[in-house]
């Protein structure tokens, strides 16, 4: 019915998701509307596909078959009906810094005559660059109670692709209309 149009609003909610990274709140609250639309996906195709022979007993082998599916169907009933959900934000950072460095030898020879010979070595340091450094800050968010090792970003990819193919495998059976 409108599984199609619920796919395409969740995966707008996805890129804002993308977009709000670096704001924790913005993040969480884009997540809950990603799920909130994901979710809408598989209600209309069980309230159209019930109305169909055998296509309620279709829908729940589709959905309890598929760990991505029911993770997120699961997820988003509790962000609506105990608490919202909250990934936990995790933070790398790595510095990168180059630096030059420059050699000299110092070789001292004492003759038995007690003459000093001194020989230096220098090699002339490098021109005065500014020194080349660089800092990485990577955020994930990752919800702690998936086993994978997707972080919510990359799990929330794989939930549009399983809603995608469940649409598809229904509008093809001719148990939902998409």
């Amino acid at each position: 019915m409108h599984e199609r149009e619920k796919l395409n609003e969740a995966t707008y909610f996805l890129r804002r998701m993308e977009a709000s990274i670096n704001s924790p709140d913005a993040f969480q609250y884009e997540l809950s509307a990603f799920l909130s639309a994901a979710r809408s996906v598989l209600q209309y195709a069980l309230e159209e596909a019930k109305q169909k022979p055998n296509g309620q007993r279709w829908y729940e082998t589709q959905v309890s078959g598929n760990t991505v599916l029911k993770f997120f169907k699961d997820k988003r009933d509790l962000n609506i009906h105990t608490k919202p959900v909250s990934p936990s934000r995790h933070i790398s950072v790595s510095d990168t810094a180059h630096v030059s460095i420059s050699e000299s030898v110092r070789i001292e020879i004492t003759r038995e005559d007690g003459t000093k010979e001194i020989r230096e070595f220098k090699e002339e340091p490098p021109k005065a660059n500014p020194i080349e450094s660089s800092t990485e800050v990577k955020i994930r968010y990752v919800l702690s109670d998936w086993a994978g090792p997707e972080d919510a970003i990359q799990l929330s990819r794989q939930y549009l692709t399983a809603l995608e193919a469940f649409v598809n495998a229904g509008t093809g059976l001719g148990l939902i209309s998409g």
